[in-house]
């Protein structure tokens, strides 16, 4: 479905093929939070060969119709990235890692996008991450999928990420019980939340956090729009964000609900089989539990 171009300056796709350069850089490893301050390992598999191919997003000054998938580059004075907007809420799903807990290794990002025939998608929540070496297996807190609890304790309290009956972001503490009460159809956990109801939520003295690092985050706007994005970081021309910096980016889109997902070594974004951001490992992907993917068209 086409689309009238509206109140942002949209960029186009301009499509190369580019092999990935970049090596990991960052520091140690983390014994919970994946890619979030992770080590520079690549990926949880054995597909060090794969060939990276990436998207050159350039600035459009046109003002013909749009399709429902739209891209911005966004930068700031320590990072660059790119939001992906998808305008129908219809066309975002979540695929869920068919290996939960079992310790074999997750698929990565291309694989999902290939075997669910999506056009677009980014990494999700987090991952058992042991000295940088998880493989998607035992993610953080809870998963939930079709409506159902798939993976963690529903009595414990955590940040919940989830997409509700109606296409609805929900961005919110609470426990699994809390989120199948809630009528939650797909949820992950990481975090922090970054805006509840239009609130910036937020809290500046969680001093632990404040690190730049490469950022995955997912946000919705008024109008239902879903903001998916990606902020490289640990490389020469892209030192990463600061989570005020994701939440200045997202209340630019009249935000209503955002949260931050698993970044660092995770950080991924994939659109027409290519990858819009520079990974911090040279391979792509990381093998992850969970994932959003973007379905064109749905309407």
């Amino acid at each position: 479905m086409i689309r009238e171009n509206s109140k942002h300056s949209y960029r186009t796709l301009k499509l190369v093929l580019v092999s990935a350069l970049l090596a990991g850089c960052g520091g140690g490893g983390s014994t919970g939070g994946s890619g979030e301050g992770g080590s520079s390992s690549a990926l949880g598999s054995s597909d060090g060969g794969k060939e990276v191919k990436r998207i050159e997003v350039t600035e459009y000054t046109g003002t013909e119709k749009r399709p429902d998938i739209e891209f911005e580059h966004i930068s700031g004075s320590t990072y660059e990235g790119y939001m992906m907007l998808v305008h129908n809420p219809e066309d975002i799903s979540v695929q869920v890692n068919p290996y939960l807990g079992s310790y074999q290794d997750a698929p990565d990002l291309d694989t999902y996008i290939k075997t669910y025939d999506a056009v677009a998608g980014i990494n999700a929540g987090g991952f058992e991450d042991v000295g940088g070496n998880g493989n998607g297996s035992i993610p953080q807190g809870i998963v939930i999928h079709k409506g159902e609890l798939v993976y963690g304790n529903p009595n414990t309290y955590q940040s919940i990420i989830g997409i509700d009956k109606n296409n609805r972001l929900v961005c919110v503490g609470g426990t699994g019980n809390d989120a199948l009460n809630w009528g939650i159809q797909e949820a992950v956990t990481f975090g922090p939340v970054l805006i509840e109801n239009y609130k910036d939520v937020f809290d500046r003295n969680t001093q632990n956090l404040r690190v730049l690092n490469p950022r995955t985050a997912i946000g919705q706007s008024t109008d239902g729009t879903f903001l998916l994005l990606v902020v490289d970081g640990r490389g020469p021309s892209s030192f990463g964000a600061w989570y005020e910096d994701t939440i200045e980016i997202f209340q630019r889109y009249d935000t209503a609900n955002a949260a931050n997902l698993d970044g660092g070594n995770s950080t991924a974004m994939i659109y027409n089989g290519q990858y819009v951001n520079n990974t911090v490992s040279m391979y792509g992907s990381r093998n992850l539990p969970t994932v959003f993917l973007v379905k064109e068209g749905k309407d």
